[in-house]
């Protein structure tokens, strides 16, 4: 299907195609890239990755100021297709290799007012191109577009918590000053840890499912909007613990380099093996799995399968076009997430005698059975590794 769908797109392109620029082809080369992400298809994923970053480049949407004169709808929808990029810019962040582009410049990301790039927090029955009409706030509370942006703020917090020095947490002063990186990471650390505390009540991790089994009561549209609405406070949860162990290994690294620094003889340079700091952080890492653990759990499979094994589930089919897009995007694959969260596990502190290992080692196994339970789709998907052959240096392995 994926391939149907690019052999289709690729017909509709002249020689003038990219004379024009829209929110819609920005929609179609993104949706195609997820889709060959979702396939396996690194490669081609990471092309039209690269195609969509450019056109909302030129829609200008990082800048507040490149909305004006468009309408209600226009300006929400190139608002979400920002943090949608987001999404992946942050991802970015903590890949292994660096020989994918990135979305924004670290520069230009400093000086950016994420909080005036948020879209109004309500779905789509409630904007049209006239203006965004009045909401109740019972509604706007547990409305789809709320758990959106709910997610946004914390990758947004990730890069730096709301209402602090931007050039403190500027990634240029970083790479001359580590002590200073580290005292970023450390507040981001921490402002991330706490940020869910005031919630709203439709997104709390502890929340009661609003699903119903066997409801007589609840129309068809309700049930859809609760299984959206629980997919995607899945999603948030999983980030946030994951996004937080991102930022812990980003800390041990420093902490390790400069453990290394100050008891290593001059000229030493030997790279110092993860456990010497990997104990720094165990307790919080251990926490983390713990609490991911309890979130795989507690809800049920159902909403957990869209998150991690499809693109475009039943809950998608929806008439509300743009929330429909949204829930689409947020499919990402949360059996990844999982995994950068337990693989911290196997740096824990080897001892028989203490409880740690004992645990560590339970939850190393209760991961991979969850884990062999949401992502049995056999394909492996690396794409930290080298997934493209230069036919100039590489001519034997052609040959083969």
């Amino acid at each position: 299907m994926a391939n149907h769908c690019y052999k289709l797109n690729q017909n509709f392109r002249d020689t003038t195609y990219f004379d024009t620029v829209s929110h819609q082809k920005w929609a179609s080369s993104f949706l195609l890239g997820v889709a060959f992400h979702q396939t396996g298809n690194t490669n081609l994923w990471q092309m039209f990755e690269v195609e969509s970053m450019q056109l909302l480049r030129l829609l200008e949407v990082q800048h507040i100021s490149g909305y004006a004169g468009l309408d209600a709808t226009e300006v929400q929808l190139r608002k979400k297709a920002f943090w949608l990029m987001f999404y992946g810019y942050m991802h970015q962040m903590h890949n292994l290799r660096n020989e994918r582009l990135t979305f924004l410049d670290p520069v230009i990301s400093c000086e950016i007012n994420l909080e005036d790039l948020m879209p109004a927090a309500v779905d789509d029955e409630y904007i049209s191109s006239s203006g965004i009409l009045p909401c109740p706030e019972s509604i706007t509370a547990q409305s789809l577009t709320s758990g959106f942006n709910i997610h946004s703020r914390i990758f947004s917090a990730a890069l730096r918590p709301p209402g602090s020095d931007l050039e403190k947490h500027c990634i240029c002063s970083h790479m001359k000053d580590p002590v200073a990186r580290l005292g970023s990471l450390r507040e981001r650390l921490h402002h991330l840890k706490y940020m869910l505390d005031t919630v709203l009540p439709a997104y709390r991790p502890w929340n009661k499912s609003t699903i119903a089994v066997h409801s007589t009561t609840s129309t068809e549209q309700e049930d859809v909007a609760n299984i959206q609405r629980e997919a995607i406070r899945a999603n948030i949860h999983a980030t946030h613990l994951w996004l937080q162990s991102m930022l812990l290994d980003q800390i041990d690294t420093l902490v390790g380099q400069q453990t290394q620094e100050s008891t290593s003889p001059p000229g030493n340079y030997s790279s110092p093996t993860p456990g010497t700091w990997g104990s720094v952080s165990w307790d919080e890492r251990e926490d983390l799995c713990r609490q991911l653990l309890h979130l795989l759990h507690s809800i049920s499979q159902s909403v957990l399968e869209p998150n991690g094994l499809s693109l475009v589930s039943t809950p998608c089919e929806r008439k509300s076009k743009p929330d429909t897009l949204t829930f689409s995007f947020l499919n990402k694959l949360q059996v990844y997430k999982a995994r950068d969260v337990a693989i911290s596990l196997l740096s824990c502190p080897y001892d028989l005698a203490e409880g740690r290992t004992r645990r560590a080692t339970e939850y190393l196994r209760e991961f991979s059975s969850l884990l062999c339970m949401l992502d049995p789709s056999e394909q492996v998907n690396l794409p930290s590794l080298q997934s493209w052959i230069d036919i100039s240096r590489d001519k034997h392995i052609i040959s083969l």
